[in-house]
């Protein structure tokens, strides 16, 4: 099996997976020590100034849990913003 495929992400490196996978993440939004990760994994490359998933990024991406809302301070009743959950526990 790929090691991109298997080696645990950190929540942030999760959620760095997930924001090329959308679009929002250009290489300067993204710290670089997140790329550089993703990249040594073959899940992400850099293609003429933008990052995007290789085929490998994109089966670990479906393969990841879906992101679990995060409640609003303000109104917990309200989800506010989505953070990935991981599965292995690690950070």
């Amino acid at each position: 099996m790929e090691r991109g495929l298997i080696a645990p992400l950190s929540p942030h490196e999760e959620l760095a997976l997930r924001r090329v996978a959308f679009g929002v993440a250009d290489p300067l939004s993204v710290r670089a020590s997140h790329t550089l990760r993703l990249k040594g994994l073959a899940l992400i490359e850099d293609s003429a100034g933008t990052l995007r998933l290789t085929p490998l990024g994109q089966r670990r991406l479906a393969a990841l849990s879906p992101p679990r809302p995060v409640a609003d301070p303000v109104r917990p009743d309200v989800p506010a913003a989505v953070v990935p959950t991981s599965r292995t526990g690690n950070s």
